[in-house]
């Protein structure tokens, strides 16, 4: 099947950071890059040949045993949001 995505390029200036869920606990574990969050999976969350975007390592956190909408109040999401604002 044709793929119909259109790469949306990032902007040049600011940084980007990405969080990604995976539903099962261990978040680098070969069922959690099937799995992601349910929603997302793991190599459209974090860039790669589906997202057709690259993130750098210290860009992406990965937060296990979260499905996508628990993100929004995970205490471990908040951690690595407040590190990265605050520097």
């Amino acid at each position: 099947p044709h793929d119909r995505r259109t790469p949306v390029p990032l902007h040049p200036g600011p940084r980007h950071l990405v969080v990604v869920g995976t539903v099962t606990n261990d978040p680098d574990g070969a069922a959690a890059a099937r799995l992601g969050d349910l929603m997302v999976p793991v190599t459209s969350a974090s860039g790669g040949p589906a997202a057709r975007t690259e993130f750098a390592a210290d860009e992406v956190i990965r937060v296990g045993g979260v499905h996508h909408l628990a993100l929004l109040n995970h205490p471990e999401v908040y951690r690595h949001l407040e590190s990265w604002l605050i520097g």
